[in-house]
């Protein structure tokens, strides 16, 4: 099954997104390894500061044909397109969830997300 890129997904709204995120999660199962050549997103890092209510986090990718655009969600909210280093601002207590994908310049998309959990005290 071939997953609609980040344009068509973008149209659909934050639903779309989180079913295809599932999608993708079950598909991984069967298929360890992806797409040769697929791009990859890795969260290098990701720093809380829980008083001010907010998250910095730096990501990069590797794979596909640069330059790679990401996309970004959080707390399986609505998506948008984001860049590294990503401040995350206005955040409620408690645990959340930082998801990314990768999109190459041919359209190839990531075939995993790259998930981060993390809290704010």
């Amino acid at each position: 099954m071939t997953r609609p890129n980040i344009a068509s997904l973008r149209r659909l709204g934050c639903a779309v997104l989180v079913v295809g995120s599932l999608l993708t999660a079950a598909s991984a199962t069967a298929d360890s390894g992806g797409s040769p050549g697929s791009p990859v997103v890795h969260i290098r890092s990701l720093h809380v500061d829980s008083c001010c209510h907010q998250a910095t986090a730096r990501f990069s990718g590797t794979g596909g044909t640069p330059p790679l655009r990401y996309w970004c969600l959080v707390d399986d909210g609505a998506g948008h397109y984001c860049h590294s280093p990503l401040t995350l601002r206005h955040l409620r207590r408690g645990a959340h969830k930082l998801m990314i994908e990768a999109e190459d310049s041919t359209g190839l998309i990531s075939t995993f997300w790259a998930i981060r959990r993390f809290r704010v005290k």
